[in-house]
């Protein structure tokens, strides 16, 4: 977003590093966003490792679904087989009502935002974007605290995790006496590529969610975020804005709107969350095991942040990048700190639960 694309120069770029503390090396490979989408990406690069152990693994949590829990009512041995089918059948209709209702709520929400002019207040600057980049990452997670914190809360990974975000961003503006607006705005992207597709191509489509920066406990604000993210992955929008885009531009590729209105569309969200799955166990690269390995996706516009989740080894971390700039100083840094002290907090909640329970 910052320049033009320049065709002199190459769409990707791979630098070694080495004497590293403990004689130890680190690649670092930039890329056009042109090339791929950030499971391409990813996969491109976990091919030149002993990936193929674990290949079959990654398929299979790509084809994971989050499956909505069967509802058992309290006591049902005691009620007749009949009575239960009547009301597992009224649960379901209800559910399913609900779900539509509140992803059309979304969407709606999402279009008006595309012909109002309400731009974020928090995360912008004057002036052009700036060049300069800054990038951090998080200390590690553990996978095993996640699910303790997802069987006291309820929601998914990525729904603790845009939590712990939410808080992280919140509490570095409040800090900075910089908070106006009240729900953080992020980009999600919705992944259309089927799980044993390796290519580099772009299958990728995205949605905004709507996060809450208010007083909110941990329960309230887990719940609302999986609202949020319930109705990003049922909405009809990604794969609409997909197909369309590819049926445009694959006829009339020449046709494409003017600066102005990317620069409108892209400034309405704060920055972009995308989680990638990554290996559960160690992979080696020419004969030494990968000790920990970082992402960093694209700034969707202007002062935005681009945060994400990468998971490896039994762990998990995020990675963000975002401009340079004086109003905002030590963004990324400051996010990628508070991370884990931020689910350290929400960690020792649900073992607070726990022992009450028990």
């Amino acid at each position: 977003m910052a320049l033009p694309l320049d065709y002199a120069k190459p769409l990707w770029e791979l630098h070694a590093i080495s004497g590293l503390k403990g004689d130890q090396c680190a690649f670092f490979w930039k890329a056009h966003h042109v090339m791929s989408d950030g499971q391409g990406f990813i996969r491109s690069i976990l091919s030149t490792t002993s990936i193929e152990a674990t290949l079959q693994r990654l398929e299979q949590q790509s084809l994971r679904q989050d499956k909505p829990k069967q509802f058992v009512p309290r006591y049902s041995n005691k009620w007749p087989y009949f009575d239960m089918k009547i009301f597992s059948f009224v649960w379901m209709v209800i559910s399913h009502i609900y779900v539509c209702w509140m992803t059309w709520i979304h969407d709606l929400w999402v279009l008006l935002l595309c012909m109002v002019p309400l731009r974020r207040n928090d995360l912008m600057y004057e002036g052009l974007q700036s060049f300069e980049k800054e990038m951090s990452w998080s200390e590690d997670i553990l996978m095993n605290d996640i699910r303790l914190v997802r069987k006291i809360f309820g929601g998914t990974l990525n729904d603790v995790m845009v939590a712990v975000i939410t808080r992280c961003i919140k509490d570095y503006l409040e800090k900075n006496g910089r908070r106006r607006d009240n729900y953080i705005r992020l980009v999600i992207p919705v992944s259309l590529r089927q799980p044993n597709d390796w290519k580099c191509h772009n299958v990728v489509s995205c949605n905004w969610g709507f996060f809450s920066m208010g007083n909110e406990d941990t329960k309230e604000l887990i719940k609302q975020v999986r609202r949020e993210m319930k109705a990003i992955k049922t909405s009809f929008l990604p794969k609409l804005m997909y197909y369309w885009i590819s049926f445009i531009w694959g006829y009339m590729p020449g046709i494409t709107p003017p600066r102005w209105m990317y620069d409108y569309v892209c400034d309405i969200p704060h920055g972009v969350f995308t989680n990638l799955p990554g290996p559960t166990s160690p992979i080696s690269f020419a004969g030494h095991e990968v000790q920990n390995y970082r992402t960093f996706p694209p700034q969707v516009g202007k002062g935005s942040i681009g945060i994400a989740l990468i998971s490896y080894n039994g762990k998990v971390s995020i990675g963000a990048i975002a401009d340079v700039t004086n109003r905002y100083p030590n963004l990324t840094q400051s996010i990628c700190q508070r991370f884990s002290k931020e689910f350290d907090f929400i960690l020792h909640e649900a073992q607070m639960e726990l022992s009450k329970c028990a």
